[in-house]
């Protein structure tokens, strides 16, 4: 951890003063439109962005998407199914250059392609599936148990066998389940609201499993280190109140925390509050961001945003071409925002804002 940065306590019940900057003040901002070539067209967001590539996963079709940075298509990879060289659901997807391999986390094993879509080998997994993944290192995937399949909720995984290769020593008493189910005849509906798990920053990565009150940062070496300590304990809380940290600049430290209630019949809960931590006075305030080329639009900076983003001190966020087309039309657009929108239509890809921290 920083120097210039103490351990935190944060009681995620407070309110907060409101502090409001701008996004274009605190980072570097990048606006990537993938192209419409041959039917390259998703829904959503990027699934992973790195230093060369955008690589989208379209659900319906089942295929993932791979641009380069400028938004050009480079390869289709078409491997849908229940084969064993295909995957049949998504979970996450993770790139290494150094050898180019790509990783698709999917039921029972990770598959393994090269950036073309050229089949490798598939890893076993031990469970069902793994809830997330993230690479730590040359030989392992950092990764996160969020249903109670592993012993450790966070652990190494080999990246050539899918063996556990050594448990990090995280534990909780009692398992806490983040979210709300409701049982229609045999169907069983299940709604969460957005959860961070593992977050890359500069020293590391920031580990937060809901059922434990600590959130830690886990180093290079092993190395793990209490960095963070909510309040109350999430225990005594009812519904719980859940804290996604953190997504690191500079200057501050982006936080959320997530009221774990959902409302089924107007379909709305999970109600969020924004938070930061000014690094240089060690204070909270709930956060409001801006932007300054998009009149009135408010951002809302959280770790989610970083978990889609090769490196540390950055993010993406995404915006429809049917809300950008409405906010041309309402004067609410300037500058080069202005100019990327103004060839856009309702078929567009979803533009993409990726940020870096300055």
């Amino acid at each position: 951890m920083s120097s210039d940065l103490k351990f935190i306590e944060l009681n995620v019940e407070k309110k907060y003063p409101v502090k409001e900057l701008f996004l274009d003040d605190l980072a570097e901002i990048e606006y990537i439109l993938p192209s419409l070539h041959d039917d390259f067209l998703y829904r959503g967001g990027p699934r992973l962005i790195t230093e060369d590539y955008l690589i989208a996963y379209e659900m319906e079709k089942g295929e993932i998407l791979v641009f380069d940075r400028q938004g050009e298509p480079l390869h289709r990879i078409n491997r849908s199914g229940e084969g064993p060289e295909e995957f049949f659901y998504v979970f996450d997807i993770l790139y290494d250059p150094i050898v180019d391999e790509l990783y698709v986390s999917t039921l029972e094993k990770i598959q393994v392609y090269s950036i073309k879509g050229e089949y490798k080998r598939s890893i076993p997994v031990k469970s069902n599936f793994i809830s997330r993944i993230q690479l730590f290192d040359e030989h392992n995937f950092l990764c996160h148990d969020n249903y109670g399949y592993y012993p450790n909720p966070f652990f190494l995984v080999s990246r050539e066998s899918g063996q556990i290769a050594e448990d990090i020593d995280i534990r909780y008493e009692t398992k806490l389940e983040m979210y709300i189910q409701r049982q229609d005849g045999e169907m069983i509906y299940t709604n969460t609201g957005p959860q961070t798990n593992i977050v890359r920053v500069k020293e590391g990565f920031i580990l937060t499993d809901y059922s434990v009150d600590t959130v830690y940062l886990y180093t290079p070496e092993k190395q793990l280190t209490p960095v963070l300590m909510r309040a109350p304990s999430i225990t005594t809380q009812n519904p719980y109140i859940y804290l996604n940290s953190y997504l690191e600049s500079p200057s501050y430290l982006f936080m959320n925390t997530v009221s774990n209630e959902f409302d089924w019949n107007t379909g709305r809960g999970f109600p969020q509050t924004n938070l930061m931590l000014d690094r240089k006075d060690g204070k909270v305030y709930e956060q409001k961001i801006w932007l300054k080329e998009y009149k009135g639009k408010e951002l809302s900076l959280s770790p989610g945003m970083q978990s889609r983003v090769s490196g540390s001190m950055s993010g993406l966020l995404v915006f429809s071409p049917e809300e950008l087309q409405e906010a041309l039309e309402e004067g609410k657009l300037s500058g080069q925002l202005k100019d990327i929108v103004s060839r856009m239509d309702e078929e567009s890809n979803m533009l993409v804002l990726l940020f870096r921290f300055k």
